[in-house]
């Protein structure tokens, strides 16, 4: 009787290293499948190419480094596209609206609107020039020649290039985009030649 056990253990045994082995085998190769997804995801999402879709007054490479990225970056977990257009506005002031896009698989679009000159107002020892929208384009030495005189801004106002200029109020400030919009809009701002805003 002591035999007959030890020889069907013996028997049993091969059976289970064979499920053993397979068992690991499945794992090894479950691993192995994981192991290469991740490597072609990477591969497929690290950006190779930059593209600029609209009339710029910046070069591709200007563009790209206010985005912060690089061709190699891997931006599947990192990239979000409203952030970093807004963060792209306030390095390239004269860039009235970017969209940032991808295009399958690896390269990303830049849509660009290039801001219009249009006000200018005293500030400082000097002048800041301002868009269409009111976003201040420049801070410069010299009054411009050609654009609309904007005066009656009060110390409170902030006018930092590349952000729109900031009036003390809320309600000034909105009074003061709807009018310049709608003057633009209906072509208002043709022949005018300077805009007060009093205590705005």
């Amino acid at each position: 009787k002591p035999e007959q056990k030890g020889r069907a253990s013996q028997r049993a045994n091969p059976q289970k290293t064979r499920k053993r082995l397979k068992t690991i085998n499945v794992l090894v190769f479950f691993v192995f499948v994981l192991v290469c997804i991740g490597f072609l995801v990477s591969m497929l999402l690290k950006i190779q190419n930059f593209e600029v879709v609209g009339e710029c007054p910046y070069t591709e490479d200007e563009l790209v480094e206010a985005f912060g990225g690089e061709v190699g970056d891997n931006l599947v977990f990192s990239f979000n596209a409203d952030r970093e257009a807004e963060s792209m506005l306030r390095q390239v002031p004269y860039l009235e609206q970017v969209r940032i896009g991808r295009r399958p698989l690896n390269t990303i679009v830049f849509h660009v609107t290039t801001a219009t000159e249009r006000y200018y107002a005293p500030w400082g020892n000097g002048f800041v020039i301002l868009s269409d929208k009111c976003k201040v384009l420049a801070a410069v030495d010299a009054a411009p020649e050609g654009l609309i005189l904007m005066t009656g801004l009060s110390e409170d106002t902030t006018a930092e290039p590349g952000e729109p200029l900031m009036l003390a109020s809320e309600e000034a400030q909105e009074a003061m985009n709807v009018l310049l919009e709608a003057r633009v809009a209906h072509g208002l701002a043709e022949g005018l030649t300077a805009v007060d805003w009093g205590d705005a």
